[in-house]
């Protein structure tokens, strides 16, 4: 009876461990959503510009159900455009977790807005 017991006390705190763990997005899904900006920089402004020096300003939850996760972030270009100088250029995140506890990003500022955040 003691086995059965630890078993289930172990599953248990295995499913709120999984759970914890997906509390908010992980590394990679960040990271792909930095590269969709790289490579609009390139398809917006040229092959020859590069974003860089990726700098989270703030994350946090957008509401009590933490389904919504945001993050302002800020980055660089590698060199200047016309006369912009190219730095600190603020862009933002937002994730949504889904029915399933995936994590998606439903808003990328550099995406949806292309050039015309990067020249503010």
């Amino acid at each position: 009876m003691k086995d059965i017991f630890g078993i289930i006390i172990t599953i248990i705190f295995v499913n709120i461990f999984m759970n914890c763990s997906n509390s908010t997005p992980k590394n990679a899904l960040i990271d792909e959503e930095y590269e969709i900006v790289r490579k609009n920089v390139q398809t917006f402004l040229g092959a020859d510009y590069k974003a860089e020096n990726f700098t989270i300003i703030t994350e946090n939850f957008v509401d009590g159900m933490q389904n919504q996760y945001i993050i302002n972030f800020a980055f660089d270009l590698n060199k200047k455009y016309l006369l912009y100088e190219g730095k600190n250029i603020p862009a933002k995140l937002l994730f949504e977790k889904f029915d399933e506890g995936d994590w998606r990003c439903t808003y990328n500022s550099v995406h949806v807005e292309g050039v015309l955040n990067l020249l503010k």
